[in-house]
């Protein structure tokens, strides 16, 4: 049966707690599976998460983060 994206952040969570994790640390935790969730959404990967597939999240995550930022410092350079 497969499993909603609510329903995984949920055992996600719930687990978190069990583990004694932060709050803090538990929404930052959360914050990260549910890019990743959105990301098998986008991309229509289907199956339990792999090596590949994080690896394919993270990378994407970096560069996109980097883009943003470069883009950000042109932006204001630009209007100095």
């Amino acid at each position: 049966m497969r499993q909603s994206k609510k329903e995984r952040l949920k055992r996600y969570e719930d687990h978190l707690i069990v583990g004694n994790f932060s709050p803090s640390t538990i929404k930052a935790y959360q914050l990260g599976l549910r890019q990743f969730l959105e990301f098998k959404e986008l991309h229509s990967i289907e199956g339990d998460l792999d090596q590949y597939q994080a690896r394919q999240f993270i990378l994407t995550n970096i560069t996109r983060f980097y883009v943003e930022r470069m883009y950000m410092a042109i932006k204001i350079k630009n209007t100095q």
